[in-house]
């Protein structure tokens, strides 16, 4: 009898166990489960959405392909402020790509970054009408090679090219009444 078998099921179980656990805490996470009618994560391919807000409050919750997560606007809004609103999101997804981008771009250039911090602030209330960014970047390069990095990382950046005033939005509506 090899005790390694025996005992590579019994991890199994426990390793099957402990994810359906984690599921069904992470399904209640920000205020309640998935949805009435549904208790497991909707199959989504990549950059697919499901999103769902229910009752009179502003809390969305949103799934892709591997990850959920809640945008929420602030109580003087109406809001609980459980997760960040959709500017926030929006602007955090812009300076992250940013920074990935810029790495990405090191990376392949073979420039040796020890990290990138970044800082960004946005009109604060209302239409976003200006972005100002500031990228701190840890690195004993040429001030050139980091210039052309960010030059780099900004044509790289898909957040960043989605931003173009020309982009077209295209917003289909579906009703369902009850």
């Amino acid at each position: 009898y090899d005790h390694r078998v025996v005992d590579g099921i019994a991890a199994a179980r426990f390793s099957q166990g402990l994810k359906q656990k984690l599921e069904s805490l992470g399904a209640d996470y920000a205020g309640g489960t998935r949805g009435p009618q549904s208790t497991t994560k909707p199959e989504l391919a990549e950059r697919e959405l499901v999103a769902r807000s229910v009752g009179e409050g502003l809390l969305v919750k949103l799934d892709s392909a591997h990850h959920d997560w809640v945008v929420d606007e602030p109580a003087s809004l109406g809001g609980t402020d459980t997760g960040p609103d959709p500017v926030t999101y929006a602007l955090g997804g812009l300076l992250s790509c940013i920074i990935v981008a810029f790495k990405l771009a090191a990376n392949r250039r073979k420039i040796g970054i020890e990290s990138v911090e970044g800082r960004l602030t946005a009109t604060p209330k209302g239409k976003v009408e200006q972005v100002a960014m500031t990228l701190t970047v840890h690195s004993g390069a040429e001030r050139s090679d980091i210039e052309r990095l960010l030059k780099m990382a900004k044509a790289g950046c898909y957040v960043h090219a989605m931003l173009r005033p020309d982009l077209e939005v295209m917003v289909d509506l579906e009703i369902v009444r009850p």
